[in-house]
């Protein structure tokens, strides 16, 4: 399924980008500081391209499956236990942002850079 999704944002987003190609292309000097990144050449060589496949990269890692089961506070709560309840839900936030965090890094040291930056 994450093949079929990566495959439906390139549908999406690669029209909306290489339309605006020349204000992408701005970001030329990027190119130097991957130049010796594991990346497919033509990644390494042009930014559109790059910058789409980054778009895909960040959208992917806001919208995936953590694997962590969704925090819900009980129907039956009492409002003095909500400090308790909102502390949990921060703790359930943070193992989320960790795990997506960890995947843009990945993606960051695979030479995609611009994905933080569209994160």
């Amino acid at each position: 399924m994450n093949d079929v999704r990566h495959t439906y944002l390139h549908y999406v987003i690669e029209p909306l980008l290489y339309v605006r190609a020349n204000a992408i292309d701005r970001t030329q000097p990027i190119l130097k500081e991957i130049r010796d990144a594991p990346l497919e050449f033509r990644f390494r060589s042009d930014t559109v391209p790059l910058t789409i496949e980054c778009l895909i990269k960040a959208i992917e890692a806001r919208t995936m499956d953590t694997g962590v089961p969704v925090y819900t506070i009980p129907a039956d709560a009492d409002r003095s236990a909500m400090p308790r309840y909102e502390h949990e839900r921060q703790i359930y936030q943070q193992k989320v942002d960790a795990i997506k965090w960890a995947t843009v890094r990945h993606d960051m040291t695979q030479g995609f850079v611009l994905t933080q930056l569209l994160l």
